[in-house]
């Protein structure tokens, strides 16, 4: 008894789903629970309520069916009785004072005349106290009444609003925290003593320190102030502020492995706490591991081993510096990695400062300072040609500063499936060390999702290096340079395999590099996804210089998620469409990428 147009929604809406013998080992899904049938019949109930038919019931019936698989297997049967129709009649209220009637009206989520829906005014309920709750008024209620007009399928609604009084923050205290400072608490909270008190920012409050993943459980509410009893009856009223959070682990050690098509196997070990207190460093020995936790930075500690690349790095952020809303960190890091076949390696070392700064919800500032060195060997290299052995003798000392300007709207940190991230940066290297050049970057993230289970992603990207003085590509040392190609820019290509080259074949990096990707997501698993994707770019050894063609490659793949809370098991196939003779493609058009983590 369902209309086509209502099978589809509840579709997506049932928790009970169809076995599929390909995929439900994967989702587990397809298994009759009662549980899962009883949340079924009130979802059904109320989409079909929300509709008008205020007298619908439900009924879900099991049949048992013959099965050839050598398990039992059911049919559930789903029939709806609809009844009429009802729809909205005279829509009244009454007991406001602070706002207008027309700003009430305009709460409203349903008209007159329109379908009657029981959501429609639990809605409006909540629209109307949340408004009275961002102007202080937190003890506001609303009431409302449906009456069913006589032999008429119609319901006038009348709401009645209960304002109370306005109240102001008082005292913020904080309980629980067994580890964790009070004022790393504090810098989370939106909430000011004796500002008028907003629902929103208490909510927002809660959020946000369950966003910083310092506790297993957080529950922020208003109280009765202590000295309300003994307040002038003309003075404001407050009422205090209790933030209850329960600690847990914040501190990850981590073993990784893999193995992909560009790097073979690989692995790393690391250490992070997440709410790090480095003034507890010299007590760790007598106090344990305690004394470093609770002042709310973040500290890591990572190695990572490859066949071509090693790296290591030491990390320190503070996320409010003396108190500011400026986070200030350090960072160590020693590399070491070849650029492909039997061509160079380079080794490098530096340091770096950073400091950033929050400008409103979606934008920030940052500016850095950064120092290292370089080095490159030409042991592996066959046959290298004369200009490598002239640019690998560019090491020397970086030493630049530059600022960024960021904006990230997404909904998820590591996986968004809707929003905007776009990086502008700029930077002078020069201040002292052996080369002088700018460093210009425009990077952009645009991700979109048509339908619940398709996210659509669109990647832009501009780098450009304008050598200043005596620096030239020539003398431009090779890691500080762009190169092109692999599984993080152009697929289907190897590492490094577009772009200038020596005469040796080795990629030599450029100064201009452009890059555009757009990839089609179907989500419709848990355990996995599928894509199709779309990549294209170019490098050119020109300052500022789009003569070299552009390259592109098309593909598709699947991401399986078989480690929770890892990274997933990648692959996928890429055919370049356009090559040029110094291009290096793999022979194979598989590409690999696994990683785990205990």
């Amino acid at each position: 008894n369902f209309q086509p147009v209502e099978e589809t929604a509840l579709n997506d809406m049932l928790v009970t789903k169809e076995f599929n013998i390909l995929t439900s080992w994967m989702t587990s899904e397809g298994t009759v629970k009662k549980e899962m049938l009883q949340q079924d019949e009130f979802n059904i109930l109320s989409y079909i309520q929300s509709r008008g038919y205020a007298d619908a019931r439900v009924r879900i019936d099991i049949e048992e069916v013959e099965s050839r698989l050598g398990y039992p297997r059911v049919d559930i049967i789903i029939t709806l009785e609809r009844g009429p129709r009802y729809s909205f009649g005279t829509l009244s209220f009454d007991g406001n004072s602070v706002f207008a009637d027309e700003d009430i009206h305009s709460l409203f989520k349903m008209e007159e005349g329109g379908s009657f829906s029981p959501d429609a005014m639990r809605d409006t309920v909540r629209c109307i106290s949340d408004t009275y709750g961002r102007k202080g008024f937190i003890d506001a209620y609303v009431t409302f009444e449906p009456k069913l007009r006589r032999s008429e399928a119609v319901y006038d609604v009348h709401f009645h609003i209960v304002e109370g009084d306005q109240y102001r923050v008082g005292m913020i205290k904080v309980y629980g925290n067994t580890s964790t400072y009070n004022q790393v608490i504090l810098h989370e909270t939106l909430l000011i003593p004796g500002e008028v008190f907003n629902t929103d920012k208490l909510q927002k409050t809660e959020q946000r320190l369950r966003n910083i993943g310092y506790f297993e459980c957080v529950n922020v509410y208003a109280v009765r102030s202590e000295e309300e009893d003994c307040c002038d009856p003309g003075a404001p009223k407050f009422r205090d502020v209790h933030i209850e959070v329960d600690e847990r682990s914040t501190g990850d050690f981590t073993f990784s492995f893999g193995y992909s098509t560009s790097e073979a196997g690989f692995g790393g070990l690391s250490f992070s706490e997440r709410n790090f207190d480095i003034c507890g460093v010299p007590c760790l020995w007598d106090e344990g591991y305690g004394a470093i936790r609770g002042g709310g930075q973040y500290f890591s500690a990572r190695a990572n081993f490859g066949s071509r690349n090693q790296t290591y790095n030491l990390s320190w952020t503070e996320p409010y510096w003396r108190d500011t809303d400026w986070a200030v960190g350090v960072d160590f890091d020693k590399s070491h990695y070849q650029s492909g076949g039997n061509a160079y390696a380079v080794d490098a070392h530096g340091a770096a400062v950073h400091a950033t700064y929050t400008l409103n919800q979606f934008l920030k500032y940052s500016w850095h300072y950064r120092i290292r060195h370089t080095d490159v060997d030409l042991g592996d290299v066959r046959n290298p040609s004369p200009q490598l052995i002239d640019e690998a003798n560019n090491s020397g000392l970086i030493s630049g500063t530059g600022m960024s300007l960021m904006y990230d709207s997404t909904n998820h940190p590591a996986a968004p499936s809707c929003g905007f991230r776009s990086r502008l940066s700029a930077e002078y290297v020069g201040l002292g060390g052996t080369h002088t050049f700018f460093n210009l970057g425009y990077l952009n993230s645009l991700y979109y999702s048509p339908e619940p289970c398709v996210v659509m992603k669109f990647r832009g990207d501009a780098r450009f290096i304008a050598p200043v003085g005596d620096t030239t590509l020539a003398s431009l040392p090779i890691d500080e340079r762009f190169f092109l190609g692999g599984e993080g820019s152009i697929r289907g290509f190897d590492h490094y395999g577009i772009g200038p080259r020596y005469s040796n074949g080795d990629p030599r990096g450029g100064l201009t590099l452009l890059l555009c990707s757009a990839e089609y997501v179907w989500k419709y698993f848990k355990m996995a996804d599928f894509y199709t994707f779309v990549d294209t770019g170019t490098l050119s050894a020109g300052r500022f210089s789009f003569e070299e063609d552009w390259r592109t490659s098309v593909g598709l793949g699947a991401r399986l998620y078989v480690f929770p809370g890892g990274p997933p098991l990648t692959l996928g196939w890429a055919w370049p469409m356009n090559t040029a003779p110094n291009d290096k493609v793999p022979e194979s058009r598989f590409f690999l990428t696994l990683g785990g983590r205990f």
